[in-house]
């Protein structure tokens, strides 16, 4: 797999969708904390790179299958999330939705974001809540999905606390493309759901610009991290061959 072929280019950072929240009171922000599922996890290593060329550390706590809601074995996620927190308080708490979330009851739904949101408010942190991107087949009905998005929607307009929902769609879109480009480099993988390293650069290109703007803090020099060692990790090339580059017509 050719692990240095990762692109951006100007529609990276000029094309993709804005915060949907208002911005809110500038802060310091030397902490964020990165969480979701596979998804996010493939995500991690480009937003890592790119938070630490602009200062700011990142506690990764993305796993495949990690959730709010509790797992089939009855191990509860967001405990792992809340010790967490509270040892290293984070200015801001990032979740992406996950699609197993959607999958629980919304009772159980509900009550979790409840929690996150207790959580980001005892520490006097952001929690911002990411659209997660498209997938190519129907793992999860989108009636599904929009009503778990619903109920984090509701849950930032009820509860006390900074809560934000960002809208990712402008970075991979409404459909489900492994080539966004149309340069041989695959933004996504051939699953059909999870990232490839050009993927994970744009997400987080968008991820810490979008951040920069909230915060009043200087934005990340982009080809200062582009360009390291985080788009060979292991996990691009599983399976095998997920993220060779697209053949040509």
């Amino acid at each position: 797999m050719n692990t240095t072929a990762v692109t951006t280019n100007e529609s990276t950072t000029t094309t993709t969708s804005e915060p949907q929240a208002e911005v809110r009171i500038p802060r310091d922000v030397t902490t964020v904390l990165w969480h979701g599922d596979s998804v996010a996890h493939d995500a991690a290593p480009a937003i890592v790179a790119a938070f630490t060329a602009m200062g700011i550390e990142v506690i990764d706590l993305s796993f495949p299958g990690s959730r709010l809601t509790e797992l089939p074995n009855g191990d509860d996620p967001l405990e792992r999330i809340i010790t967490a927190a509270e040892n290293t308080n984070p200015q801001i708490v990032f979740h992406q939705l996950t699609t197993w979330d959607a999958l629980a009851e919304p009772i159980a739904q509900r009550r979790a974001t409840e929690r996150l949101a207790e959580l980001a408010a005892s520490i006097n942190a952001t929690l911002v809540v990411v659209t997660a991107p498209v997938e190519a087949s129907a793992v999860v009905d989108e009636i599904d999905i929009q009503r778990h998005l619903a109920i984090m929607t509701n849950t930032a307009d009820t509860t006390g606390g900074d809560i934000q929902i960002w809208d990712q769609s402008g970075v991979f879109g409404t459909t489900f493309t492994i080539d966004i480009d149309g340069d041989g480099i695959p933004e996504r993988k051939r699953d059909g759901v999870h990232l490839c390293p050009s993927g994970a650069a744009r997400f987080a290109v968008w991820l810490t610009d979008a951040t920069a703007e909230m915060a009043a803090h200087p934005p990340a020099d982009h080809t200062a991290w582009l360009g390291l060692d985080w788009a060979s990790d292991d996990r691009y090339d599983n399976p095998p061959g997920a993220c060779e580059p697209v053949p040509s017509d």
